[in-house]
């Protein structure tokens, strides 16, 4: 099979020094994809990166056209002259009518949310007509497909199939991930600490400052309480907002126990995992998913999260970890933490069964494997119809 990946062009692929899950998704799937498969990988060429590379058997071609009018064009003209058996649009619905309408392929939508079908970034477009125009659609979640099907009522099929984690990268030797947690809480001073790590945009749907009033609760009852709150408010910047500055004022009265680390480089952050005692995602807005929840899972680390969208298809609550309803999270939060953080057991029997979770349901080879499944009956019903 001949498959090309169109990315968003937002950020570099494979992923480098930032992205979304959009990028970490494509980073991940399409080297897992079948061997004898030619896989390609279209997106927007950045500084130090090769118009054209094959890297773990995926070919990446880097388009200079910076507009995104212009880059989906640039797309278009090379899957003229290199014809696919299948194209797949990352994210991006106002990509598929004119891909749709080009092509002679079947055009797949991959959505990781509905931010891009608002109108703004629909280009003249109606989420309907998008959505609509795709041969099928694949979801990150099946809260997402339940969202699209209600608000859009689309005729298009719709698969949803779960992104993954990492399971190796995010769980070293036990011995290892022990010498890497002894140092970064050296280096942080965190020795004696009671680690509680966010990670993730200083956005406010992320909720980081309800975590950081519910740590103004927690730290009176247990003085050990540190959080590290990892992440800029934009994917791969340290760019300080009006919410951020925000954020930095709430914790200003208990600054002892919370540290802005910012942005991490990708590839760093499984050893942050390693050195938390918990992590936290007190997201109130709908996420779709929640890739952070699935590398505190893979990493052994409970996990306090909020019961909204795919999250609950991800944290089994009272096993993996506690989901709050949103509009109990100032009251519940705090709470939440100081029982995590006073049970070192439960701690344990938490991370544990979250690692079981991880390493059964939400492994990068098995969402690569159902993206597989998915593409061979596609192509396989469009063989039969010609037939028909």
């Amino acid at each position: 099979m001949r498959i090309a990946l169109i990315s968003p062009g937002s950020f570099p692929v494979p992923i480098r020094y930032g992205g979304s899950s959009v990028e970490t998704a494509i980073s991940n799937i399409a080297p897992r994809l079948p061997a004898d498969w030619t896989v390609t990988v279209l997106g927007k060429r950045f500084p130090g990166l090769k118009a054209r590379e094959t890297k773990n058997r995926v070919t990446y071609v880097r388009l200079k056209e910076t507009a995104q009018k212009d880059y989906l064009h640039a797309c278009i003209q090379y899957l003229q002259k290199v014809p696919h058996d299948m194209v797949q649009v990352e994210n991006r619905p106002a990509f598929v009518p004119l891909l749709k309408k080009t092509l002679s392929c079947p055009v797949l939508l991959s959505l990781h949310s509905v931010t891009f079908l608002k109108p703004r970034a629909l280009k003249g477009y109606t989420p309907q007509s998008c959505l609509n125009h795709a041969d099928h659609i694949i979801t990150n979640s099946r809260y997402l497909r339940s969202l699209l099907n209600a608000r859009y009522g689309t005729s298009t099929p719709i698969h949803p199939v779960h992104l993954g984690v990492d399971t190796k990268r995010y769980r070293a030797h036990w011995n290892e991930r022990e010498r890497t947690a002894r140092r970064l809480r050296s280096r942080f001073n965190v020795s004696r600490r009671i680690v509680v790590l966010f990670a993730g945009r200083l956005i406010p749907i992320k909720g980081v400052h309800l975590l950081l009033k519910a740590m103004h609760q927690a730290v009176k009852r247990e003085p050990r309480l540190l959080c590290l709150v990892v992440g800029g408010s934009r994917y791969g910047s340290n760019r300080e907002t009006r919410y951020v500055r925000t954020l930095k004022r709430i914790a200003k009265p208990i600054r002892r126990h919370v540290r802005f680390v910012g942005t991490i480089h990708p590839m760093k952050m499984p050893s942050y995992y390693a050195l938390a005692d918990l992590v936290v995602t007190p997201s109130i807005g709908p996420e779709a998913l929640g890739l952070v929840n699935l590398e505190a899972m893979a990493s052994g680390k409970p996990v306090i999260s909020t019961a909204v969208g795919g999250i609950r298809e991800t944290v089994d609550t009272g096993k993996s970890g506690i989901l709050i309803k949103p509009s109990r999270l100032k009251r519940e939060l705090a709470p939440s933490i100081l029982k995590l953080s006073k049970n070192p057991s439960v701690r344990k029997r938490m991370g544990q069964k979250g690692r079981q979770i991880a390493e059964g349901r939400f492994s990068w080879e098995r969402t690569a494997r159902q993206y597989a499944e998915r593409y061979e009956r596609i192509l396989q019903d469009k063989i039969k119809g010609h037939e028909g």
